[in-house]
């Protein structure tokens, strides 16, 4: 039994400017004399590009936390990249030459200073050893719902695997951790009861996504699809901000997100996203908030 594993790759620029950190040890050769930084793209992978150096602190925060710019920046290298990733963010200041980046140009006429560019490119599946040799579908290796592919004995999981999700009925491709552990299990256990003639259930998942840095932190489960109605505290200023959004197709909730909460209050977003109850009006659906469903 083979199983193929993530796997990743992404478009470089030759800029001898440009740096790619993949372990700690690449951080020393960065420490030059940058005192402004801006981040691009990087969301929740800031923090582990930010903790391993402590001394690199002072640089990364010359802001206070409350009022850090996740904002779009780049230098002309890297605009392309940029303009088609997040085209209604930002644009690279045309007078700034390649790798010598001083300040970017926002769409919105913000202008920041920055002596370093954070972009965060991303990544996609690496498909290319297996081309030609798998189905694929989506942009990812085609498998069932116990991850086999079309090939006999070759299983495919985590964000390579393009699976039919159950509670959509479509097939779809998941960029998550918590999918590719889950996935991984089920894949192992699917190949197991094989090898003893027995079977096992279909790959039921919720989509599952979440972030953390600090003491903010969010959880959503389910799809973004529909109307969206938000509810809770939004005020940036509150210590103890707490807000959220369910997402209305059909008359149904069909996602649910929550910053700051709880966990028995994110155990009662995901059962909200799991059941699909019906929403009567989305104006009341709003009121209640999270009330609604802790009645699920």
């Amino acid at each position: 039994m083979d199983n193929l594993p993530r796997g990743f790759h992404f478009h470089a620029t030759d800029n001898e400017l440009s740096h790619y950190v993949r372990e700690e040890e690449d951080f020393p050769r960065l420490e030059f004399m940058w005192e402004k930084v801006d981040f691009f793209g990087i969301k929740q992978a800031s923090i582990p590009v930010e903790y391993p150096v402590p001394h690199f602190l002072d640089k990364w925060f010359f802001i206070s936390t409350s009022n850090w710019r996740s904002s779009a920046t780049e230098d002309m290298h890297l605009a392309p990249v940029v303009e088609e990733l997040h085209p209604r963010i930002a644009i690279i200041d045309e007078g700034v030459a390649a790798g010598q980046v001083k300040e970017v140009k926002l769409k919105d006429g913000r202008v920041l200073e920055a002596d370093i560019v954070v972009v965060g490119v991303g990544a996609k599946p690496l498909m290319m050893l297996f081309k030609g040799q798998v189905e694929e579908e989506k942009g990812g290796i085609k498998t069932d719902a116990l991850f086999r592919t079309s090939v006999p004995d070759v299983y495919a999981v985590g964000d390579v695997a393009t699976f039919p999700l159950k509670m959509y009925k479509e097939m779809r491709r998941v960029e998550h951790v918590d999918h590719a552990c889950k996935s991984a299990e089920h894949a192992a256990r699917a190949i197991f009861a094989n090898e003893e003639g027995k079977s096992i259930d279909e790959y039921d998942y919720l989509p599952f996504f979440y972030s953390q840095a600090f003491n903010l932190s969010w959880q959503f489960y389910g799809d973004n699809v529909g109307d969206t109605v938000v509810f809770g505290n939004k005020d940036p200023n509150s210590k103890n901000p707490k807000f959220g959004a369910y997402w209305i197709k059909d008359g149904k909730v069909m996602g649910a997100f929550l910053e700051n909460g709880t966990p028995e209050e994110n155990k009662a977003i995901a059962k909200v996203a799991r059941v699909q109850p019906h929403v009567e009006s989305l104006g009341q659906l709003a009121k209640e908030g999270l009330a609604f469903a802790s009645k699920i």
